[in-house]
């Protein structure tokens, strides 16, 4: 059975001050003028169920500018299914990231990243184009990335 997000909530994530996603199962639209902040609300989502940015590997980043910390909550539904989990992350720059699922601390980011909310994820980002026209390296990387997160033995053996 597949799960989706029923609803993301950011808080001073990118340029986003506290906002909420409602998003129903199967295919979502997200339209808006540029700068907006689609590609942010994507991030978002991705950092959500892996647990770390798609974009970047400097989670200062993501934080709004001048704000302390970011915190995105989600609702994850299994299709057919009226029952649903928190995640949870919190990260505050220069301190440890705090995961939780319904409610209970996530020790292990490697454990949480490979589907310990109940979702997983897949992103390509305009940058990724780099899996295509780089290095090798990258697309070991993009493929690393994959298969991690759909198997959750080769997230703990990579």
């Amino acid at each position: 059975m597949s799960a989706y997000l029923r609803a993301i909530r950011l808080v001073n994530f990118r340029n986003y001050v506290d906002a909420t996603a409602l998003l129903a199962p199967g295919l979502n639209v997200v339209v808006g003028d540029n700068a907006q902040g689609k590609t942010n609300l994507l991030e978002a989502i991705a950092f959500n169920v892996t647990g770390s940015s798609a974009r970047t590997p400097k989670e200062n980043e993501v934080v709004r500018w001048g704000s302390d910390f970011t915190r995105t909550e989600a609702r994850i539904a299994a299709d057919g299914s009226t029952e649903e989990r928190s995640a949870a992350i919190g990260y505050a720059p220069g301190q440890k990231k705090r995961i939780t699922v319904d409610g209970a601390p996530v020790p292990s980011l490697t454990n949480y990243a490979a589907g310990g909310a109940g979702a997983r994820v897949v992103t390509f980002f305009p940058d990724d184009i780099r899996v295509v026209k780089g290095a090798p390296s990258d697309r070991r990387e993009f493929l690393d990335a994959l298969l991690s997160s759909l198997r959750p033995a080769y997230a703990r053996a990579a």
